[in-house]
């Protein structure tokens, strides 16, 4: 799942930048939230198989979850292209050093906060 993360985090971003002209910094916040939609999809079928439906709000609190996660990503790909300039290569460089950083936080939100199974009859902040 986290490859094909990076891989759409990085092709989204190098199509936002090099082909539609955003800056390197709002290209990659558009395509994090796009890598973490792929990603909640993936999780919630493969990783976490979750028996019932994928859902908005699954999806918002996920979102609003690992926005720790989405800080440290976007943080060191920050520092990386402020330090190293924005080529093609760097712009991925960045970006895979950004989503290895937060790959520990963000599979620990999901694990414990997002995709728990609800128990006895008490449901946690992921039941739909």
């Amino acid at each position: 799942v986290g490859t094909v993360g990076f891989i759409v985090d990085a092709g989204v971003l190098l199509i936002l930048v090099r082909l539609i002209g955003l800056s390197p910094l709002s290209g990659r916040v558009l395509s994090f939230v796009t890598a973490a939609t792929v990603t909640f999809l993936l999780n919630h079928r493969f990783t976490f198989r979750m028996s019932e439906d994928a859902s908005v709000r699954r999806w918002i609190y996920y979102v609003i979850t690992t926005a720790f996660g989405a800080c440290i990503n976007i943080g060191v790909y920050g520092i990386w292209i402020h330090e190293h300039g924005s080529s093609t290569f760097d712009l991925a460089l960045g970006t895979a050093f950004g989503s290895l950083a937060a790959m520990a936080v963000n599979y620990a939100i999901s694990s414990t906060l997002i995709f728990r199974p609800a128990k006895h009859g008490v449901h946690s902040i992921s039941t739909d």
